[in-house]
């Protein structure tokens, strides 16, 4: 199952990267996109159902139909804003979302996980300027909140000692950290934090 969701994430932040490309340049479909890695509600015991994947991102919008309903009986079971604490974790960018519908959406067509949930952790508005701070504060609220996964498909460009040790942190309590590679590749060197701890998987597209 950890596998299975690992499969999730990691497709999350490799096709999240491709929304940095021109519309004409890059297009990605779930329908192909999920057997392509392996996954989806048609491989036995891989639905997701049990597993709680935190979202590191923009936010969720969980009036979307794959992603419906917020709080103990919703798709996004809960989260923080720590852009604005005063704020429900509202995506205001739709990046998150659109990570979060590759992961685990159930409609049509479903994510790779259909049957998990999600907890939504928002440390940007736009995906572009990121805080390490947030990021790093992201990671210890998605571990006390039970996540089991956590998705982080966004990252500084440069070495954060914090988010490094955030990131060991999580895997030493048992949490599978998944992170995306970043846009500057490929040259040698370009994977900042997140993506360049050796406790997370890092995933490129």
């Amino acid at each position: 199952m950890r596998a299975a969701l690992a499969a999730a994430a990691g497709a999350a932040a490799a096709l999240a990267l491709l929304g940095a490309q021109p519309p004409d340049d890059a297009r990605t479909y779930l329908s192909r996109s999920v057997p392509h890695v392996g996954g989806g509600p048609s491989v036995p015991g891989a639905d997701g159902s049990g597993v709680m994947v935190a979202v590191i991102d923009t936010g969720i919008d969980w009036g979307h139909p794959g992603l419906a309903g917020w709080g103990p009986g919703g798709k996004v079971a809960g989260g923080r804003n720590l852009v604005d604490p005063g704020a429900p974790p509202a995506d205001s960018n739709g990046h998150g979302t659109q990570v979060a519908g590759v992961i685990a959406s159930d409609g049509d067509p479903p994510g790779i996980a259909p049957g998990a949930r999600l907890l939504a952790y928002k440390v940007s508005e736009d995906g572009e300027g990121v805080s390490s701070d947030l990021i790093v504060r992201a990671i210890g609220m998605a571990v006390e909140d039970g996540a089991d996964v956590i998705n982080i498909s966004l990252g500084v460009n440069r070495t954060s000692p914090g988010i490094e040790r955030a990131v060991a942190r999580a895997a030493g309590a048992g949490v599978l950290v998944v992170a995306a590679a970043g846009n500057d590749g490929p040259a040698p060197g370009s994977i900042g934090s997140p993506g360049r701890s050796p406790g997370a998987v890092t995933v490129g597209a």
